[in-house]
């Protein structure tokens, strides 16, 4: 399971506790735990992003390489940058 995966369940699951709070599905001071569960899953979703960003920047490196547009120390130089950030 990957952790984008994760960061939607936690994030569905943490709302659909909350929303159950309000309508009186489950006592309030459960309800609570759905804001954390949310939370979580919420704050994993910039973590998720940043990978995903940095995985599409060096595939399109890698690309430019391939085609003969960055030399090999400009593309050591860019991915260096990247990885660095």
């Amino acid at each position: 399971m990957t952790l984008n995966i994760i960061s939607w369940i936690c994030y569905i699951g943490g709302t659909a506790v909350v929303l159950a709070g309000y309508i009186g599905l489950v006592s309030p001071s459960v309800s609570w735990i759905g804001w954390i569960v949310g939370m979580v899953g919420w704050g994993l979703s910039f973590f998720t992003r940043k990978q995903q960003s940095t995985a599409q920047e060096l595939e399109r490196l890698a690309k430019l390489k391939a085609d003969g547009t960055l030399s090999e120390e400009e593309f050591n130089h860019a991915k260096s940058n990247l990885l660095n950030k």
